[in-house]
């Protein structure tokens, strides 16, 4: 017996899913012949063969439609011609069904069945009330010998330099300067929930039968490492549900997008007459040919729908039910700030991949912010910082947090060679060279930097 169009089939949704033939049998086959009858003992035994599989219907897995594998689909109000093949034409953009009816969980109450995501406040963190104790490293100085045999190591170096300055000079003054940088980094964790919906396939489900779903900030979801950004997807337990498909209506397929459900296109060379008119001698004579393009017929079978007027549905992917659940979207992310102090009078391009000291470095699931260094501007921006990363993250949970200062030393140092007078800079770990004053730097026109 068949179904009316545009009702559901029986065993589609809110029953056992039904057998569908493949397509070599017929369309539409009748209730007879999807189940095997079971012979008597009596013909077995006259026949002397084994018992017929009597497997039911409901002992299969649900089939999508798919284009072909029955009665082809009837529309209503169809368009008087089919509409004009346009190869511009695109694909309307997929929405989320809709759910027909949702559940409120506890934790969840306000999340919307529209598939909108809600973020999810973390619970409050502990405060720590005992500061650890703080030490810091000191950057060492260098003296009047280090400083000469970095300047005689850039000039052995560099053809365009006299070693005799550099030999002879006299070091008059030694100014050590740092420059300061401090970073803060807050390792946060953000979730947010949001229903989502899959085609259901017959498998086994978790629904609310199954017990209670924990709250949005008890589902686990560890992370891999610390201080690495990363996004996870989590099903909620217990809160899947099986509903049937709203945009195709549980039939698993929907009007073709293209033809309209015609099944058919017009030739869009001729515009389905199937004759194009012609001029010859470009004056009032006129006839008419057969259009090539479509043979004369003025119409060509709609490919997106292989002439059936229907498409798959692509929300339950042909199946006719879809699954809802809610699902966790956790982030992983890490918030960086820093401040920089310069105490020289250096181009800043030069200070850009050197090599500097880890003054200080803290990592605590709560920092402290720095209060007893030396520099009081780095003091201060600490302070602000931390301040700062307590409440720019309502929507997040802190999970760890780490900060660290880092000296990059820089020397100046003033000479005498001869009448003139100059100076240069020693800096980084590398013990760079910056020497713009330096005499006999000229002998091939070159200066240094």
């Amino acid at each position: 017996m068949s179904t009316p169009y545009g009702a559901p089939a029986p065993g589609q949704f809110g029953g056992p899913p039904v057998y569908r033939a493949p397509k070599s049998a017929t369309r539409n086959p009748s209730p007879a012949t999807l189940v095997t009858t079971k012979p008597s003992r009596t013909n077995n035994r006259q026949n002397g063969s084994q018992p017929t599989d009597t497997r039911s219907p409901a002992n299969y897995p649900p089939q999508p439609w798919r284009p072909g594998e029955g009665p082809r689909p009837k529309w209503e109000s169809l368009p008087a011609r089919p509409p004009v093949d346009d190869s511009s034409q695109r694909q309307p953009a997929t929405r989320s069904p809709p759910m027909l009816d949702s559940q409120t969980f506890s934790g969840y109450e306000d999340l919307s069945t529209t598939g909108a995501s809600l973020p999810v406040p973390p619970p409050p963190l502990a405060s720590h009330d005992t500061p650890p104790t703080v030490h810091f490293n000191r950057i060492a100085d260098i003296d009047e010998k280090e400083c000469r045999e970095a300047l005689l190591h850039l000039v052995t170096e560099s053809v365009c330099y006299g070693k005799a300055p550099a030999q002879q000079m006299k070091i008059t003054y030694i100014k050590p300067a740092t420059a300061l940088h401090y970073v803060l980094e807050t390792f946060c964790e953000a979730r947010s929930a949001r229903y989502v919906s899959q085609p259901y396939r017959g498998e086994a489900v978790d629904g609310p039968e199954n017990g209670k779903p924990p709250r949005p900030w008890r589902v686990a979801c560890r992370c891999d490492q610390l201080f690495v950004d990363r996004v996870a997807e989590v099903a909620v337990p217990h809160t899947t549900t099986i509903q049937r498909c709203v945009p195709c209506d549980a039939r698993g397929y929907q009007r073709c997008w293209r033809c309209r459900g015609c099944g058919q296109l017009r030739c869009r060379h001729c515009g389905g007459d199937g004759a194009i008119v012609l001029r010859p001698d470009a004056g009032d004579n006129v006839m008419s040919d057969k259009c090539l393009v479509c043979a004369g017929n003025g119409q060509k079978r709609c490919v997106t729908c292989e002439g059936e007027g229907a498409t798959t549905c692509t929300s339950c992917n042909g199946y006719g039910r879809l699954k809802f659940f809610i699902q966790l979207t956790v982030t992983f992310v890490t918030h960086v700030d820093d401040y920089v102090v310069e105490e020289r009078e250096m181009p800043d391009e030069l200070m850009q991949g050197v090599g500097g000291m880890t003054v200080f470095e803290q990592n605590l699931p709560q920092v402290w912010p720095i209060v007893t260094y030396s520099n009081a501007e780095i003091n201060e921006n600490s302070q602000r910082l931390v301040d700062l990363h307590k409440c720019a993250f309502p929507n997040e949970r802190r999970l760890r947090q780490r900060h660290h200062l880092t000296a990059v030393p820089v020397t100046e140092v003033h000479y005498d060679w001869h009448d003139s007078k100059g100076r240069y800079y020693v800096f980084g770990q590398e013990r760079r060279v910056h020497a713009p004053d330096y005499p006999q730097q000229c002998c091939c026109g070159c200066t240094v930097a």
